[in-house]
């Protein structure tokens, strides 16, 4: 009897476990398919990220501040959005590459894992190929092209 509910229990982690695993599973694109398919690339410090609920799921809103540009960003303070199993966990102060695409809307900005998005330390192949980065003119108020 011990050994069958072991099994089951065995049984019932690798069926929950999988199902997660599945959450995140992600096409392997290259940096020019992710740029092209982004409405904007960038680098950015993660300036705040708070916790937030729209119908019952949970996303979070983060705000960064523009370091380099590849593709529509401007200096300033950008809002990012990265939603549900595959959400990317930004840390305050951290700078990120950042590859957002165009949310439901239209007129947001979001990224998650599949996105490539990451800590710039773990980007860097990623930004020898991006190359140059654009130059970003200071601004005061928050924008995307």
């Amino acid at each position: 009897m011990k050994q069958l509910t072991a099994g089951v229990l065995c049984m019932t982690f690798v069926l929950l476990g999988s199902s997660e695993a599945q959450a995140c599973l992600c096409a392997n694109r290259s940096v020019n398919q992710l740029k092209k398919e982004s409405k904007a690339v960038f680098t950015g410090k993660v300036v705040e990220v708070s916790r937030e609920f729209d119908n019952y799921a949970m996303f979070y809103r983060v705000k960064l501040s523009v370091e380099r540009t590849w593709k529509n960003a401007q200096a300033g303070e950008i809002t990012v959005y990265s939603r549900g199993g595959c959400s990317v966990w930004f840390v305050p102060g951290k700078e990120y590459l950042v590859y957002a695409y165009a949310g439901k809307d239209g007129n947001t900005l979001e990224t998650d894992l599949c996105s490539k998005t990451r800590q710039v330390g773990m980007a860097e192949e990623d930004l020898k190929k991006l190359g140059k980065a654009k130059t970003v003119e200071k601004v005061s108020r928050s924008n995307v092209n």
